[in-house]
């Protein structure tokens, strides 16, 4: 056995076998003492269901731990050196993201389980762990798996077939009202949210979620006060976490309380870079996030920090659109930040001496060049006309600029010997 390999069986379970496959198994290696590969049809005589197989694979894996990952799921493997600590008392929580078109969405699930336990997993499609974990007290390390998906869990599980079984997991109401949700039918999602809180059996990033849950359910149906009484009850519970402020934004948003908006809209942004500690989780785009915050304080009247926010969006948008930049040079402009103006014009006009623009944005451009002169910067706006002159000297609009720049700038004897030049 390689000490230096986790004493982890990897399963990669419901896999086709083709090329990527082959490629993550090579590179799982490096890290697992075991990697299995579990095709779609293998284990059918165990059972028909992913909890019977995962049982079976968990109850006789020939090393101490086992952990799964499906489908077309990806491992963070980073860093897992944190997983040597593992302990029949205390395990590692996994965290399932999924990038969706509003943003990423998180989920708990426990797929590293000690193996050798019979019928640690409970429910059929939906595997969970959460009866055993309670039943033995069974705590956690600081730091979670990551795992990265592309497939919403709550939109592959059949509830009724779920909900038939004997052993139906607990957290299958929050799946419940998700689906409720994704169909606007925010009543039904409320009582399942509900339900699900009056059980004694569920975790603590479950509990967040029913809470989370139903205050946004709660925003729907326009009780904001009872959603902002749940999300500070949930955020003093745990602050490592994403929607409860997101839900405390859009309620102030909703009341035009923007102090409160913009304080809620910063505390979710001082927790972007951690994982959330509530399942049912999410996060929207950063660079979204700034540019709201930009606009708030647009509306409250502060100028400079609306500026700060919107250069942030500028650096961590995915797309550096030229209009962004327009914008953002006007605001550099109208609070006399000089640098930061030159920044976004360099931006927008890269190279002085080849524009080619049309004449709509030759009348933009020289209207930044009056903007300039408004606030005095003199010397800018004579060496952009001065490269445009010289290396155009038959165009009468840049002499006429750069005449008018130089006397702005109180130097007539130039202003003057260009003037008597013969174009």
């Amino acid at each position: 056995m390689d000490t230096n390999k986790l004493p982890i069986t990897l399963c990669l379970y419901n896999q086709a076998a083709d090329e990527r496959i082959d490629n993550l198994f090579e590179s799982y290696t490096q890290y697992f003492e075991k990697v299995e590969i579990i095709g779609v049809t293998e284990l059918l005589e165990v059972g028909d269901t992913k909890t019977s197989k995962w049982n079976y694979l968990a109850y006789n894996a020939k090393t101490p731990w086992i952990l799964f990952i499906e489908g077309n799921e990806i491992l963070e493997t980073s860093n897992l050196s944190y997983l040597h600590e593992l302990n029949n008392d205390t395990w590692s929580s996994c965290i399932v993201s999924v990038q969706t078109n509003k943003g990423i969405e998180s989920y708990y699930q426990n797929r590293l389980v000690p193996t050798g336990v019979e019928g640690i997993f409970q429910g059929r499609e939906l595997p969970d762990t959460s009866n055993f974990i309670l039943e033995n007290n069974v705590k956690f390390l600081h730091q979670s798996i990551d795992i990265q998906s592309d497939i919403i869990p709550w939109e592959q599980i059949d509830i009724s077939a779920e909900r038939v079984s004997l052993n139906s997991p607990v957290n299958l109401f929050l799946y419940e009202a998700r689906k409720y949700i994704s169909e606007q039918k925010f009543v039904q999602a409320a009582s399942s949210y509900r339900v699900a809180l009056k059980k004694d059996r569920l975790l603590p990033y479950d509990h967040l979620a029913a809470l989370n849950g139903l205050a946004r359910c709660y925003v729907e149906q326009h009780k904001w006060m009872r959603a902002l009484e749940l999300m500070e009850y949930s955020i003093d519970l745990e602050p490592q976490q994403h929607l409860a402020y997101l839900i405390k934004y859009k309620v102030y948003q909703l009341g035009k309380n923007w102090d409160a908006a913009v304080e809620a809209l910063n505390s979710y942004l001082q927790n972007y870079e951690i994982f959330s500690k509530s399942s049912h989780d999410i996060k929207i785009p950063y660079d979204e996030t700034v540019l709201e915050l930009s606009n708030l304080h647009l509306d409250l009247g502060m100028k400079d920090k609306a500026y700060e926010y919107y250069c942030d969006f500028l650096n961590t948008s995915l797309e550096e659109v030229r209009e962004s930049h327009h914008l953002a040079l006007k605001m550099a402009i109208g609070l006399e930040k000089k640098r930061n103006a030159n920044k976004h014009f360099k931006f927008l006009y890269p190279d002085i001496l080849n524009l080619n623009l049309n004449r709509i944005e030759t009348k933009q451009f020289h209207d930044y060049m009056e903007m300039f002169l408004e606030n005095n910067w003199h010397s800018t706006v004579e060496k952009i006309y001065t490269k445009l002159y010289e290396a155009n000297p038959s165009n009468r609009m840049y002499r006429r600029k750069l005449i008018a720049t130089l006397i702005k700038a109180d130097k007539l004897e130039l202003a003057r010997e260009i003037m008597q030049k013969v174009a």
